[in-house]
């Protein structure tokens, strides 16, 4: 079989998605209740079809300065 077929055919992955994305089909979950972790056999909703699934949790950070650090005369509002 030609070597950029194969790629193709399995050029399925769906990386770091915010939902579950069927790499058959393409359908997206709306809401999956997924728990971190490896499943090997999820099915999709839609075709029904199973594929490997990755889950896994992301962390997000904000920062701000305290607000007995600001300057004199600084209101919260102001921001």
């Amino acid at each position: 079989m030609n070597e950029d077929l194969v790629k193709f055919l399995w050029g399925n992955e769906q990386f770091e998605e915010d939902s579950v994305v069927c790499p058959w089909c393409g359908y997206r979950e709306e809401y999956s209740g997924v728990e971190q972790g490896t499943y090997d056999d999820w099915e999709c909703e839609k075709c029904g079809k199973t594929f490997s699934l990755e889950a896994y949790p992301v962390m997000k950070f904000t920062s701000f300065r305290n607000k007995e650090d600001m300057p004199e005369g600084w209101t919260p509002e102001e921001k």
